[in-house]
């Protein structure tokens, strides 16, 4: 699943330096082609300031990842956006709620992982003769 995963990067959208307003169904990520496809960039600069957008790409285990896209143009009172989940279902990405079984599982896992990276000072402690990783089981060198 994980060379699947790593197969499928994600692909930024250019921002339409036009914009000067938008919507938030404007900059939220899609799957279109198998690749999950985000929106990153800024407008053109006005007397107010640019409109912008930045998505953040997080893997949270190799079948679910989470976008944050956060946004700004003239008349939004705060940040334009949110957080969009995505997994893995039969080979192909899609979108999914956050009240999901997959993601709930996935973000639990993901809190797991960091807890035992936080006690075990996993990846940048080397593991003693190059042997398995107890969190990962990756070979560390």
């Amino acid at each position: 699943m994980s060379d699947l995963f790593l197969s499928l990067p994600p692909c930024p959208r250019a921002f339409p330096a036009y914009a000067t307003y938008f919507r938030t169904s404007d900059v939220t990520p899609f799957v279109e082609n198998g690749k999950i496809n985000v929106y990153n960039g800024q407008g053109q600069r006005r007397s107010w300031g640019s409109p912008n957008v930045k998505s953040t790409f997080v893997v949270l285990t190799p079948t679910c990842a989470k976008v944050t896209v956060t946004g700004w143009h003239k008349h939004s009172p705060g940040p334009v956006g949110g957080e969009y989940y995505f997994c893995l279902i039969d080979g192909q990405w899609t979108r999914c709620l956050k009240s999901s079984k997959l993601v709930k599982a996935a973000i639990a896992e993901a809190e797991a992982a960091k807890e035992a990276a936080a006690i075990t000072g996993h990846p940048f402690k080397a593991q003693a003769n190059s042997q398995a990783c107890g969190v990962c089981g990756y070979k560390h060198e």
